[in-house]
């Protein structure tokens, strides 16, 4: 995640799961502390990357929206 000139640097633990600083999270969770957002929880795709690619992208190649 990159924010604010600052990159960060989380690790897949399992299919709902990040490690971070030696501790667990939930992505959307990690995303909101790293933010310092006032909500718990935090839509994680936009603040994210994987491989170099947005997880927003990757999100919306898999889940194409249809009308």
């Amino acid at each position: 995640m990159d924010h604010a000139d600052n990159e960060y640097i989380a690790t897949v633990v399992s299919s709902n799961k990040v490690k971070y600083n030696d501790e667990e999270y939930s992505l959307s969770r990690l995303t909101a502390i790293l933010i310092n957002s006032t909500r718990k929880y935090t839509q994680p795709c936009p603040y994210w990357t994987f491989e170099g690619r947005s997880l927003q992208d990757i999100y919306n190649e898999t889940y194409p929206y249809d009308e």
